[in-house]
């Protein structure tokens, strides 16, 4: 499987492109057996075909961020979001970057410190059932293209919900072209279930954003 997304999405358009009996061969896999994208594929993250239609800041920019704010970034890959969000913080800001995979760990960490911003980020190299974050700490949490990647999501927002401040916000935002995508209803369901108070939604051609409150 591995091998057939790496060849996919090595002739892709998009770099996350799929096409016909391809396409659904690997989005069926993925439902299968949700599972991180393979570090070895962790340059697709940041190809110039995804930024066509994926801009860090107008993407983090709907999700209210503020200055000297807490933010969790679940799932942060090779930190392409985790840059602009420790900017977004500014000085007195906290982002806590998590990611299963070490190799995705160590590129967006290299990616901080070129950016002299390593003191508004930590890394932690971990999953999202166990955060090392303490109860109702966090203002925001973010979750890019994530959790169509985790087996149970269900416990994966137990958690997100653990650590997020009541009143804080949880933004959800999937990508149409991810392998992993979860469908807007899909996500929607899991949050209310998981004790989230739904907030809005912003589409785009290849893109959905979510925002969903956390209620004391």
């Amino acid at each position: 499987m591995y091998r057939l997304l790496k060849a996919i999405g090595n002739i892709s358009m998009l770099g996350f492109g799929f096409a016909g009996t391809a396409e659904a061969t690997v989005r069926a896999g993925w439902r299968m057996n949700p599972r991180p994208m393979p570090g070895q594929f962790a340059g697709l993250l940041d190809h110039k075909w995804r930024l066509a239609y994926r801009n860090p800041g107008e993407t983090l920019g709907q999700f209210g961020f503020e200055a000297g704010m807490t933010v969790l970034d679940g799932g942060c890959g090779t930190g392409l979001f985790t840059l602009e969000m420790a900017r977004m913080v500014g000085k007195t800001g906290t982002v806590h970057a998590v990611d299963l995979q070490r190799r995705c760990i160590e590129l967006a960490s290299e990616k901080v410190a070129v950016a002299k911003l390593t003191d508004r980020v930590q890394f932690h190299h971990c999953g999202l059932y166990q955060l090392p974050l303490a109860d109702e700490s966090v203002d925001l949490s973010v979750l890019i293209a994530t959790l169509g990647e985790v087996p149970d999501p269900y416990l994966a927002m137990a958690e997100v919900r653990r650590v997020t401040k009541p009143g804080g916000r949880v933004a959800l935002s999937e990508e149409l072209l991810d392998p992993a995508f979860v469908s807007a209803a899909a996500n929607k369901r899991i949050m209310a279930e998981s004790g989230f108070r739904y907030g809005g939604i912003v589409r785009s051609v290849f893109a959905y954003s979510m925002i969903f409150f956390r209620d004391a």
